[in-house]
Formats: structure tokens, sequence, C-alpha cells
């Protein structure tokens, strides 16, 4: 049947090409319901990364209309969005994915105009745009020596901002700007400045090209001077 008919009340009618004085009809109504429209990515289980692009998949033969309206959800499907209203059926479209962190993603593919009948994935997840792992509070770092500042994060989110703290994230130095290796973890290897003291250490990670994009360490860390060389004389007190 017509993928775009529909309906409750329909009938089949069979006519003698030769004869059209013979002819039979079906005996009661039948119903045609709407193809279901397939989509095909993400369907359920990916990991998809804040701010990159991605192609949306579907099958352009369940679709029986010229265009297709796509929804996602945050929130497992308590609110959707209109990710495109009316899009052109040729069964890929790409996509930005929202820079919000969930596990309960969800994508929705409609016939453009026609929201009777849709596929909807199983959920997804959009991973954090960044998170610190090292350090991540309870270190002692001593001055001249040198620590591994590692991080995990999306690869679309620009360069890298370090910065360290002695005040518990009131102020911030700037440690330097890493460009993104576009992978998944990076690491920079930090020589401790020394002559810095405090108990109050605390290291982000920012991304460069969307500030709101960080994270701190979850817990303050201790730095201390390095006592490796000290001054016996003159120390003071001599005239």
């Amino acid at each position: 049947f017509p993928s775009h008919d529909s309906g409750t009340q329909v009938k089949v009618r069979v006519v003698d090409a030769q004869n059209t004085c013979k002819w039979d009809g079906s005996n009661a109504n039948f119903t045609i319901t709407p193809a279901n429209p397939i989509l095909t990515y993400p369907n359920g289980g990916e990991t998809l990364q804040q701010g990159c692009s991605i192609s949306l998949l579907w099958n352009t033969s369940t679709i029986y209309t010229s265009g297709v309206r796509i929804e996602y959800s945050l929130d497992n499907g308590a609110t959707w969005t209109a990710a495109f209203t009316n899009t052109t059926n040729d069964g890929i479209q790409s996509w930005s994915v929202p820079q919000v962190a969930t596990t309960q993603g969800l994508m929705r593919l409609y016939n453009f105009g026609d929201l009777t009948v849709s596929d909807v994935s199983a959920p997804f997840t959009i991973a954090p745009a960044v998170t610190l792992t090292s350090p991540n509070g309870g270190q002692t770092l001593v001055g001249c020596a040198q620590t591994s500042i590692s991080w995990t994060k999306s690869t679309c989110l620009g360069s890298w901002n370090l910065a360290y703290s002695l005040d518990n994230g009131s102020t911030w130095t700037s440690i330097t700007t890493q460009s993104d290796n576009g992978l998944n973890s990076q690491s920079y290897t930090w020589t401790i400045p020394n002559g810095l003291n405090s108990t109050q250490g605390l290291i982000r990670v920012q991304s460069s090209l969307y500030t709101t994009q960080l994270d701190v360490s979850d817990a303050v860390f201790t730095i201390i001077p390095s006592n490796d060389v000290t001054l016996t004389v003159p120390n003071g007190a001599l005239s």
C-alpha cells in the first residue's frame, strides 16, 4: 500500500479490464495506518561529546512526506526540543550536540506535518564537557617537582586553559594553554613554582572557546616549598 495513505474505511475493488461490468470489492472496510518512521542513529547506548557535530540517520523509505521533524530530549522524554522542524528526507542531518551532560538523552523522528506516528531512540549519554582527574584533592605538592595535570573532555571545545589557586578558588593564576589533542583524555606536566605555600590549592581546566565549560579539583590540596637547598650561613643576625 502507498506509505502516505491511511484511513479506517478502506476497501479494494477488482475490475475486469475487458469487461468493466464484471467486478468485486471488499466485503468490509479495513484500516491502513501510516508507516512508522525508523531512526537509525542515535538509537540508544551511544556516548556523545558536547559541542561536537554528529550525523542523525534514518530510513528514508519509512517517511512519506518530503521532510522530517526531529526532536531531542535531555530528561528521558519529560520535555522535548525541536532540533529540526522540517529538514529534507535524505536520511542524514548534521546536528551539534548540546553542551549539557546527561544519561537520559532521547531522539525522536516524525513525518513533517504528521505527529501521529514517530520513532523514539533508547536513551543515550552526553558526556561531561571536561572532568579534571588529577590533582583532584588531598595531595601534597612540592615546589620544583613535577606533577601531571590530567583531564577527560570533549574534543570540540577548543584549547584548554590551566590555572591554579592558592585560596580555594578566590583568585586564579594561569599555568598554560594547551591545544586540544583530539583525544578524549589529555595531560600536562606542570613544574610547580618554588616558594608557593598553601593548604587551599586547586587546579582548574577550562575551555578557551566556551568558558562556562570547566572543572575544578574536587577538594583542596597542599603546596609547600622545596627544602632540598637550605642556606645556613649567612642566615641573618650577623654584624
